[in-house]
C-alpha cells in the first residue's frame, strides 16, 4: 500500500476561468455596505447586514466564456432593511454588465431568480437573489 501525498501536485494551467464567488465577495466588501463571505458569522443576528454568496453551480462554457450561477443571501434582524439590501443589491449585481469586477472581466450578468424571502431562523430574515455570471477565459497571473 503506498502513501498518499502530502500534497496534490496539480500544474497550473496558462489560462484559466476566474472564481466569480470570490471576485464578487472582494468586490462587495470594498463598497462597504454590508459584509459579504462565504459563510454567514455565528453572530449574524447582531448584525445590521451581511451577504453569503454562494457558487450555485449549474453554469456551462463554450471552452472561451464560463457562466457561473451565483446565489445571494442577503441576512439582517430586520424585514425592511433585507429587502433594502436585497433591492440594492440586484441593483448592484445588474450594474457589472461589460465591467471588470475585482479584476474579473464579466462580459454578461442576468437575473436567475428574483429576490425572495426564504426562512432562515426565528431571529434573522433571509432574501435570496440568483444572477448568473458570464466571465472570459483569462490569463494565470
Amino acid at each position: 500500500m503506498s502513501t498518499p501525498p502530502e500534497q496534490l501536485s496539480i500544474p497550473e494551467p496558462e489560462r484559466d476561468w476566474p472564481l466569480m464567488q470570490l471576485a464578487l465577495i472582494t468586490h462587495l466588501n470594498g463598497l462597504g455596505v454590508a459584509p459579504a463571505g462565504r459563510t454567514a458569522p455565528d453572530d449574524v443576528h447582531a448584525r445590521p447586514g451581511f451577504i453569503r454568496v454562494r457558487n450555485a453551480g449549474a453554469g456551462g462554457d463554450d471552452g472561451r466564456t464560463d457562466q457561473t450561477i451565483i446565489d445571494f443571501d442577503c441576512l439582517a434582524p430586520d424585514l425592511d432593511d433585507v429587502w433594502r439590501l436585497a433591492r440594492w443589491l440586484r441593483l448592484e449585481v445588474l450594474s457589472m454588465h461589460n465591467r471588470i469586477i475585482a479584476g474579473v472581466q464579466v462580459d454578461n450578468v442576468s437575473t436567475v431568480a428574483s429576490p425572495a424571502e426564504t426562512p432562515w431562523s426565528d431571529r434573522v430574515f433571509r432574501v435570496t437573489y440568483t444572477a448568473r455570471f458570464q466571465a472570459r477565459l483569462q490569463p494565470n497571473p
